[in-house]
């Protein structure tokens, strides 16, 4: 039992480490980017179990860059891209895009 919560505090350790590492490293890049695109056209993925990318950057970001769409995924940092059909709703989502970038373009 003594093992359990020892090993379950370093775990709470590790993901309080990295939420704050994540806050120091990325928190300049949210007050200053801003998008040069049309938010119709930006997509973020959160991982909502993310021990990387912690929770409240992301939704700093996507509030600070005028809510575009955003999938909030039960899955960490790594397991959201080993989600089967995943990649295929992500090109399903950038075709039209991608088509009517194309023809502005042409």
């Amino acid at each position: 039992m003594a093992i359990e919560k020892q090993q379950s505090y370093k775990y709470s350790l590790m993901a309080a480490l990295l939420s704050a590492l994540t806050w120091i490293v990325f928190l300049p890049v949210w007050l200053v980017v801003t998008p040069v695109i049309p938010k119709e056209n930006i997509l973020l993925i959160e991982g909502i179990h993310d021990l990387f990318a912690a929770r409240q950057p992301i939704e700093d970001l996507w509030q600070k860059w005028e809510q575009p769409e955003i999938w909030r995924l039960p899955h960490g940092h790594i397991s959201a891209q080993l989600v089967l059909g995943l990649m295929g709703h992500v090109l399903r989502w950038l075709a039209p895009r991608l088509e009517a970038g194309g023809k502005n373009n042409a």
